[in-house]
């Protein structure tokens, strides 16, 4: 499809955003007239010799990679390993299911589809500033909110100057640690405070965490999930984290996640789309009684114990945890059969 147009064929937003094309651009024309080094934008050019050549052998396998995907929210597979990565190595406090993750362009795209989703034309959005440019074009074009820079200390605002700058229309609060452009890197305690500040007044919190993996300083750089909590939830010690469970208990543990997984699969199902009507409190956890009714019916074959077994590996106080049953089968799945962890919701009635 091929349109060609001209400005005043636009619309009034459409005029404004394509004000706000090419702010990348013209700061690299500009430092080029005057001899400077433009930091608008990050480019990963010290990793070249190492993702190239990676790329490269990827792409002799992607003939099957390069179509539409299932899925809007991006290919299934690719959506399964980000969420492993996730809880693997950048939460490491809970998990990530593959469908609660969305693959998309770029940071760019990520903070206009969220800002989109969740906040209203006008709504104001807060960022610290000195702040990086393309911020005004993902807040204001095409979700048409307001973004309201304020003070802050090398883009880590304080209580004080957030309290200064917040009024009855913000919405959410965006900031991007490393901050762009002074490079200052959030520390955990002050990533906290900002999780503190937003949960407090109902706002929204958007971060912009491109180098979630890097050492950039002597510390490990922290990451704002792990703000979210002070101490590690029960999910993440459950089934295959599991303290207690021995090498033989694990293996056969993982055995029976396996079955359930193709089990599961061949119905069409999601375990914890199957399990979410009995979620009462939505905390991921359902009934001793409500688990083993299910398990029966997920997995017709499976016999009272290995159901129990199951059951004992996901055990908390509430009763068993689902949601990370499912993500240690979708953890399984991205190394051996990733199908089995994708399912339609709507064949859920069928079963019941």
């Amino acid at each position: 499809m091929r349109l060609i147009t001209t400005m005043t064929a636009l619309s009034t937003r459409g005029r404004k955003a394509a004000t706000m094309v090419g702010t990348a651009t013209r700061g690299r024309e500009l430092a080029k007239q005057k001899d400077l080094i433009s930091l608008s934008v990050a480019q990963n050019a010290l990793m070249d010799d190492l993702l190239l050549p990676r790329l490269a052998k990827a792409s002799e396998k992607a003939t099957s990679r390069v179509r539409y995907a299932a899925s809007w929210l991006g290919d299934a597979d690719a959506r399964a390993g980000i969420a492993n990565l996730y809880s693997k190595h950048v939460l490491k406090r809970g998990t990530v299911s593959s469908e609660e993750v969305a693959v998309v362009a770029s940071a760019t795209s990520a903070i206009d589809l969220l800002l989109w989703a969740t906040c209203d034309a006008g709504d104001v959005v807060l960022t610290p500033s000195p702040y990086y440019g393309s911020y005004k074009r993902d807040v204001e074009a095409r979700a048409d909110c307001v973004l309201a820079p304020f003070p802050s200390d090398d883009g880590v605002p304080s209580v004080a100057q957030l309290d200064a700058a917040v009024s009855p229309n913000t919405k959410a609060l965006l900031l991007a640690s490393p901050h762009n452009p002074c490079g200052r890197v959030f520390t955990e305690d002050e990533l906290r405070r900002c999780v503190d500040w937003t949960r407090d007044r109902g706002l929204q919190l958007v971060v912009d965490e491109v180098f979630a993996l890097r050492n950039l300083q002597k510390t490990p750089l922290r990451n704002v999930t792990l703000a979210l909590a002070d101490e590690p939830p029960l999910s993440s010690k459950l089934g295959l984290n599991h303290p207690d469970l021995n090498d033989a208990r694990l293996s056969s543990l993982r055995r029976k996640l396996l079955d359930l997984g193709r089990a599961v699969a061949a119905s069409g199902c999601v375990v914890k789309d199957f399990f979410k009507d009995f979620d009462h409190n939505n905390d991921g956890c359902i009934t001793r009684v409500e688990f083993m009714r299910g398990m029966h019916r997920l997995h017709k074959e499976m016999n009272h114990d290995h159901a129990a077994e199951l059951m004992e590996a996901y055990a908390v106080t509430q009763g068993v945890h689902f949601r990370a049953l499912q993500c240690d089968i979708e953890f399984l799945g991205a190394g051996h059969d990733a199908s089995f962890a994708i399912g339609s919701p709507s064949k859920v009635q069928q079963l019941e």
